[in-house]
């Protein structure tokens, strides 16, 4: 999609720059720049350079992107300044100081969606309007070089002058034009871009636009129309300039710190697309919520530390309440007991020897075999029936459309047994039933036995008690 940019900066000499050697290369020309006060009045008057004069030459004929360079004057300016090297040279005569502001630059950014023809029309209609007709002399080139992308990258370099033009004056040029350095006009300026960049996409029928505001202050606008997947595209942070130098040694393999500052952007933007893709997963419920605590937070990832929280707490919440309304259906079907039905021991259970023999053959061997079976039969059943009579009211005071929205829905719940199942397990208990009466009537005769041979024994004492007598 088209890449909107218009940034500006000064050349001057205070950071060792010179207005010819800028403009030699950004047109990708081989001019010649004077360096004396003989070789400037040679440039003024449009003599040739002689062997007196002291010059410098500044070649980059080899500059390889550089698809077209145009020079556009105001109406009051004379025609010789349409020569790239006077007009720069003009421009270096005119500035005496040692840190002198020689020219502005204005980088603009150019929709690869356009062909050359329109890309061209482009930037000279917004040169000519926004600075000519100001009266600066603008001196553009344009550039279509590789993106990172693969794709193409085209931008156009745009030198202006800071001075009034003056044909009486000897260098062409009067005072220098404060008014055109106000942050309200570059405000401007940028805004006029977008509109020119925009109208050039309408008429090329492309759909796509651009935006001169920062990427905050979208993303703002589309949290506040709620348009989740706008604001996750714009939450971004922008991504430092690296510059030519520390792209040819990060190519080479050889770190640099603008390469190090780009890779942790890039980072930090993944981390924030990453929150954007997990919130979108729990609906429009989560991302509206997401959105509000963005604004309050002032960064995508403390929101979304702080959204996680809510959630954990909703969730919780959702399974107290969950808990409470199965007790209430459990309560309301007679399987729990009543809240105050349950009542201590007045006193502590004492522990008392065998009662009968049946209760000692139990001591004796450890346990009973065939009444622990079915107890724990029993207790199953009792147990699934309880599960069943619970689900059953859970259901009913909860909708499953409303009480299940974290994903648990009344499918989940184990499946009510059938009536088959039903009819099997109370055949095993009915089988069970009968091995305990069988083995009652064992253990029946066992103690039938055991009294007849007490009573023989004591038969036996007596009759041993007679004799001894």
């Amino acid at each position: 999609m088209p890449v909107y940019r218009l940034s500006a900066q000064i050349i001057g000499r205070g950071s060792g720059k010179s207005a010819v050697a800028a403009a030699a290369y950004r047109a990708a020309e081989r001019l010649v720049e004077a360096v004396s006060a003989v070789a400037s009045a040679a440039y003024r008057s449009g003599s040739a350079l002689g062997d007196e004069t002291r010059s410098v030459e500044h070649d980059f004929v080899a500059k390889r992107g550089v698809v077209h360079s145009e020079i556009v004057l105001p109406a009051d300016a004379p025609p010789w300044m349409a020569d790239r090297e006077r007009l720069w040279n003009a421009v270096e005569a005119a500035e005496k100081r040692k840190d002198a502001q020689l020219a502005r630059e204005i980088q603009l950014a150019i929709p690869r969606e356009l062909d050359r023809r329109a890309q061209t029309g482009l930037v000279r209609d917004f040169v000519t309007e926004h600075f000519v007709a100001l009266g600066m002399v603008a001196d553009f080139a344009i550039h279509d070089v590789r993106a990172r992308d693969g794709g193409r990258q085209p931008h156009s370099h745009v030198m202006l002058t800071l001075r009034r033009i003056d044909p009486e004056s000897r260098t062409g040029f009067g005072l220098k034009e404060t008014a055109w350095n106000r942050k309200e006009l570059l405000r401007e300026w940028r805004e006029a871009w977008a509109g020119h960049v925009n109208a050039a996409l309408e008429r090329a029928a492309v759909a796509e636009r651009v935006d001169h505001r920062t990427l905050e202050a979208q993303r703002r606008e589309a949290a506040a129309a709620g348009n989740f997947a706008k604001a996750a595209e714009l939450d971004r942070e922008p991504e430092p300039k690296v510059g030519p130098q520390a792209w040819a040694l990060e190519r080479d393999g050889i770190a640099t710190d603008r390469g190090d500052m780009l890779r942790e952007v890039q980072e930090r933007n993944a981390e924030r697309r990453q929150v954007y893709e997990q919130v979108a997963e729990h609906g429009e419920a989560a991302t509206a919520r997401f959105l509000a605590l963005r604004e309050q937070a002032g960064d995508a990832i403390e929101a979304f530390v702080a959204w996680g929280e809510e959630r954990v707490a909703e969730l919780s919440a959702f399974a107290r309440g969950a808990m409470v309304a199965a007790g209430i259906g459990a309560a309301a079907l007679g399987l729990l007991p009543e809240r105050d039905s349950f009542q201590p021991p007045e006193a502590t259970v004492e522990v008392t020897a065998p009662a009968t023999p049946r209760e000692e053959r139990a001591v004796i061997t450890g346990s009973d075999d065939v009444e622990i079976e079915m107890l724990l039969r029993e207790m199953d059943r009792e147990t699934a029936h309880r599960e069943a009579a619970t689900r059953e009211a859970v259901e009913r005071e909860l909708p499953e459309a409303e009480a299940w929205e974290v994903g648990v829905t009344a499918g989940d719940w184990p499946a009510p047994l059938s009536e088959e199942e039903i009819a099997a397990i109370e055949r095993e208990e009915a089988e069970l039933e009968a091995e305990a009466e069988a083995d009652g009537q064992e253990v029946d005769e066992a103690e039938a036995l055991l009294a007849e041979m007490e009573e023989q024994d004591r038969a036996a004492e007596q009759e041993g008690l007679e004799i001894g007598d």
